[in-house]
């Protein structure tokens, strides 16, 4: 896992001033994240009923109520800025840089797992009475 802070939330192209809308006509935003090594990441986030299980895996990583689908905006994202988030973080097919997966920074990624020590001159009634 790797710690990143959101710096920005984008509905629009900072360069054409664009909003950013899909081919079918779904608004969209961009959320971009500085790592802690300096290298910044953009992750879009598309608000579509198909895709909105991604905002809803933003919001619990940031422990925060998620937007039901129909009121899901922009907006939404604002209070986040400046905010840290884990992330779990590649490169995709083509080489970009890619999220797979945001984390709460208290969340483990794998749980540790305590296994019993064996028992050593185990008393054989014990051993007997377990119904295996």
């Amino acid at each position: 896992m790797n710690k990143a802070t959101i710096i920005g939330v984008y509905s629009s192209d900072r360069e054409t001033g664009e909003e950013y809308v899909t081919k079918n006509g779904n608004p969209y935003i961009k959320l971009g994240l500085e790592k802690e090594d300096g290298t910044k990441i953009y992750d879009a986030f598309f608000f579509t009923e198909k895709a909105h299980w991604k905002v809803e895996s933003f919001f619990k990583s940031m422990n925060a109520l998620p937007p039901k689908f129909k009121d899901t905006s922009y907006k939404n994202f604002l209070d986040f800025k400046g905010k840290a988030i884990g992330i779990e973080d590649g490169t995709d097919a083509k080489g970009y840089a890619k999220i797979y997966k945001y984390l709460a920074l208290d969340e483990p990624i794998e749980p540790k797992m305590d296994r019993a020590a064996p028992i050593e001159n185990a008393d054989q009634d014990l051993l007997e009475d377990v119904p295996f």
